[in-house]
């Protein structure tokens, strides 16, 4: 994912006197299992952000991570204000995860870790490696993540993720001295994944994307030094890289085409239809356009379906990848649990693409196996238009 649980921090303004902590420690006190109490606590807190933070972190410390993550879900179901925070939350989920995992060798699992853009694994992954930057240990839980997680995600798609989390935490702990140098900055890590992926392309994929994704973030924070330049993908383009880290640095160089194109929808597809070589505007389309629906949720708005027009102008396989990385945004960014019926909603709108229509539902089918337990898939399945259901829903 895409945003940083550096801001959580900075809410933490000077005025906050003693006795507005002192009620915080009480919201954090009284969480409880039930996921509406969260809601209920912070719901006038005068810090949202971290009244949330500390009361669903005291929550899973009491009861357990799938606690921590089922009140998670009810806050961004409930709370518009929630979807800009969720990611960071996550985050400090993941930290304290590892803390347990480093104390007996074990911590509890949740199929709801991909929640809010993957932050889960950004935040353990994160604090491995500033505990001991140790590869075999970042290995072994990646493992463990992909023997114990249950369904869903499948094994792969949850290890996939955790793989993504090494990249993106030895990232996050470059040295300071090759800060302003962004091939520099991605070095170490490209050198880890290779290595840490032994031999499996996937998961050597899945690492390099953290790698991009976390020099991604860097960018709008002036400590970093970095330099975005006039096109987001100028470092793709140019960077010493093999073609799987270029086409990564593509897919993940989203949030970059973001900031340069004003965070509009049209402004990021410029950057994307100016990459030349067919297959790596492919490699970068999908999250480019996915990436938008963050930047919507995070304004607390839904992808109108006129919108979807942009994906017109591409080929025909780039149509498919643009109609995909709208509903796999969704999936990503969308309310824990329920983003199936925004989706439907999407593809069924009149404003929709009717030639893109078609698009919008398989995507949703053939994700629906992979983010959903099969009963769930079954109720969408029973939901999708006859004349539009695919081979998932047809077995």
């Amino acid at each position: 994912m895409r945003f940083s649980c550096r801001y959580i921090l900075i809410a933490v303004a000077a005025i906050v006197t003693a006795l507005a902590l002192g009620a915080y420690a009480l919201y954090t006190g009284r969480a409880s299992g039930n996921p509406a109490r969260v809601v209920e606590q912070c719901a006038g807190a005068t810090n949202k952000p971290l009244c949330y933070a500390d009361t669903i972190n005291a929550l899973m410390r009491s009861e357990g991570i799938p606690a921590a993550f089922d009140a998670l879900a009810f806050a961004y179901d409930t709370d518009r204000e929630f979807a800009g925070t969720c990611h960071s939350i996550t985050h400090e989920l993941g930290k304290a995860s590892y803390e347990e995992y480093d104390r007996t060798g074990k911590t509890e699992l949740t199929s709801k870790a991909w929640y809010c853009g993957y932050g889960f694994y950004h935040g353990f992954m994160d604090a491995l490696y500033v505990d001991t930057n140790d590869m075999e240990r970042a290995r072994g839980f990646c493992s463990y993540v992909g023997k114990n997680v249950p369904h869903p995600p499948p094994p792969e798609f949850a290890e996939g993720s955790c793989y993504h989390g090494i990249g993106h935490g030895v990232t996050d702990g470059t040295d300071p001295r090759v800060w302003g140098n962004p091939v520099a900055i991605v070095k170490p890590g490209l050198a880890l994944c290779a290595k840490v992926a032994d031999g499996n392309e996937v998961w050597h994929m899945r690492c390099v994307s953290g790698v991009f994704n976390a020099l991604g973030n860097m960018y709008p924070d002036p400590k970093y030094k970095l330099d975005p330049g006039t096109n987001p993908y100028t470092l793709c383009k140019k960077g010493p890289f093999t073609v799987l880290e270029r086409e990564t640095c593509y897919n993940q160089m989203n949030t970059q085409a973001a900031a340069l194109g004003n965070n509009s929808l049209t402004g990021i597809m410029k950057f994307v239809d100016s990459i030349e070589d067919l297959h790596y505007r492919e490699a970068a389309i999908y999250e480019a356009v996915a990436y938008y629906i963050a930047l919507l949720k995070s304004e607390q708005k839904s992808l109108a379906p006129e919108e979807v027009r942009v994906c017109e102008e591409p080929t025909s396989k780039l149509k498919e990848l643009c109609v995909s990385g709208f509903v796999s945004g969704i999936i990503e960014f969308g309310s824990p649990g329920l983003q199936y019926k925004e989706i439907l909603q999407l593809c069924g709108a009149d404003a929709f693409p009717q030639d893109l229509r078609s698009m919008c539902y398989s995507a949703l089918q053939m994700m629906s196996r992979s983010y959903y337990t099969p009963d769930v898939s079954r109720k969408i399945c029973a939901l999708v238009p006859q004349a539009y259901r695919t081979a998932e829903c047809q077995s």
